[in-house]
């Protein structure tokens, strides 16, 4: 199965140390192939998001996908991919293993407003999944079409404003969207 996007994303509950984590796998016209949520005990969001492409990937490999591009709003995945974390070393080296294994193209960021889906996701997860640990989705959940709506329909997020040296930052995390409305 080939795949084009995939859109990944996490959430964690302080209070509980329970983190969910979400993605969807689209097409090359954006449209929904395949949906996972799951939610289990954490460490902290970031082992979240992190859970969220491990899963992704593994799915990936298994559908036999042959082209992948991935998208986080956490410049923290891109980021302790490329230099590690010691505390979360384990799941790290797991989804690099897993990235060589699939033919992984690149992982990108892409600003919160963008990756909805994935969001709504992993937040309903983590506040209704009772610690399962994985649910695969071939149709999009009902709380999520609404925004997928808005995603086919092309609709244009919110400007952000941020400063020069934040838009040069997630301009090299790979975000497309950060330098499309700049000036000069």
């Amino acid at each position: 199965m080939d795949f084009a996007w995939l859109n990944i994303d996490g959430s964690f509950k302080e209070g509980t140390s329970r983190c969910g984590f979400g993605g969807l796998f689209r097409d090359n016209k954006g449209k929904w192939v395949l949906g996972f949520q799951g939610s289990l005990s954490g460490l902290s969001p970031l082992h979240a998001e992190l859970r969220a492409l491990k899963t992704g990937l593994h799915l990936a490999m298994e559908q036999g996908s042959t082209y992948l591009e991935v998208e986080s709003d956490s410049m923290d995945v891109i980021n302790c991919l490329e230099n590690g974390n010691t505390t979360l070393i384990n799941i790290i080296h797991e989804c690099r293993l897993l990235m060589n294994q699939v033919r992984f193209q690149t992982i990108q960021h892409n600003f919160i407003e963008a990756n909805k889906p994935a969001h709504k996701l992993a937040k309903h997860a983590v506040h209704v999944n009772n610690c399962r640990d994985l649910e695969i989705m071939h149709y999009p959940p009902s709380f999520v079409t609404d925004v997928l709506s808005s995603d086919y329909e092309g609709s244009i997020y919110l400007a952000k404003n941020i400063s020069k040296d934040a838009s040069t930052k997630l301009a090299s995390f790979g975000n497309k969207n950060v330098m499309r409305d700049i000036s000069i």
